[in-house]
């Protein structure tokens, strides 16, 4: 079984990207170059219930406009949904999205089989993931490939609270290593945490089988914490293939460059390579780019910004810095200057050193 799992794609009827994103890995979905049978959608699908009534409605036109079938019975692939903590609200029995697509909401544990493969969903719910731990346990089937979905946090180290967005310093539906050990399932598809790709296994010992974590990140910008292209993340079962797929959708990047005096060509070309490897994304609207320039010059700030404004080419950016011109000619700081070039010190604590005395003067 091919499968496309996402999560934490924050649809908002104020935030085109989100839409284009959610559309992209349809696409990615129905073509044949992929051949997928499943999308999973493990939380957050929504940003908020702002607008929601208009959103669902033209999110059931999108699905259907991807989701081509030779009959009703044979889908071109399907989609299933747990609610994460934006959106655990946010459905309801008057929802239809389509035939094939399978919001999982009103209980606490939900069992979809396909062919070899037994997909557990567990929507968000504030409260202790011990207390179904049990019931979970339970819809395992040792004949055939077990999944869980899950909206949650976890105690792996990659998991930092800056990478869940805005709301870092909560910790929504923990989940222990300890807990995904016991429960043994083979793949979880998870979601909440923005920022990275996370594919990490674990077992309950050397010797027995290898599980897997995966957690895709947001497929589309959503705050400033989540940096560089978007994923989403390809399962074959029969391949054991796991591997994130990078999607063509808006992301973000930001580059901070300090200046020093007597290396004003490195910052430059720092900026310049920063601005290269983006320019094509941001003139196609496909980045959000910050650029944050701070230090000491040692030309003239009207010169300083000409070189700016000539490598960036239309990106905004920040600046700090300070123009010390009329320092850098006095005797006192050239002295200084000779008597630490001659000292046996690695470039850094010399440019730390220089640094100090700058700000002292």
């Amino acid at each position: 079984m091919r499968i496309i799992h996402t999560a934490d794609i924050h649809l908002s009827s104020s935030n085109d990207e989100s839409i284009k994103a959610l559309e992209y890995i349809l696409n990615i979905c129905s073509v044949d170059d992929y051949n997928i049978d499943l999308l999973t959608i493990s939380g957050d699908l929504y940003d908020s219930k702002k607008g929601i009534f208009n959103l669902k409605r033209g999110l059931k036109d999108l699905f259907e406009k991807y989701m081509e079938r030779e009959s009703f019975f044979k889908p071109n692939f399907r989609v299933l949904i747990i609610p994460g903590n934006h959106d655990e609200d946010l459905y309801d029995i008057n929802d239809y999205l389509g035939a094939n697509i399978e919001p999982m909401y009103g209980k606490s544990v939900f069992i979809h089989d396909y062919e070899d493969i037994r997909v557990v969903g567990i929507p968000f719910f504030k409260g202790d993931f011990d207390s179904i731990i049990s019931e979970i346990e339970d819809t395992k089937d040792d004949s055939k490939i077990n999944m869980l979905m899950v909206h949650c946090t976890l105690d792996f180290p990659e998991f930092n609270k800056e990478g869940f967005g805005e709301e870092g310093k909560y910790r929504y539906l923990p989940i222990t290593t300890e807990q995904l050990i016991y429960l043994d399932f083979d793949y979880v598809l998870a979601g909440h945490f923005h920022s990275n790709f996370i594919k990490k296994p674990y077992q309950k010992s050397p010797d027995s089988k290898k599980n897997w974590f995966i957690n895709p990140g947001s497929p589309v910008k959503v705050t400033k914490n989540e940096k560089g292209k978007r994923k989403a993340c390809l399962i074959d079962t029969e391949e054991d293939l796991i591997r994130p797929i990078e999607l063509n959708t808006f992301y973000y990047e930001s580059c901070h460059i300090i200046f020093h005096p007597y290396k004003m060509n490195e910052g430059f070309k720092q900026l310049n390579k920063f601005v290269n490897k983006f320019k094509k994304d941001w003139d196609m609207k496909k980045v959000d780019l910050d650029i944050f320039l701070e230090g000491y010059i040692s030309i003239s700030e009207i010169n300083f910004k000409e070189e700016i404004e000539k490598i960036c080419g239309g990106i905004k950016y920040k600046d700090n810095v300070l123009q010390v011109i009329d320092l850098l000619s006095k005797s006192l700081f050239k002295r200084f200057k000779e008597l630490l070039d001659q000292k046996e010190l690695d470039q850094e604590k010399k440019d730390e050193l220089l640094n100090f005395v700058i700000e002292a003067f």
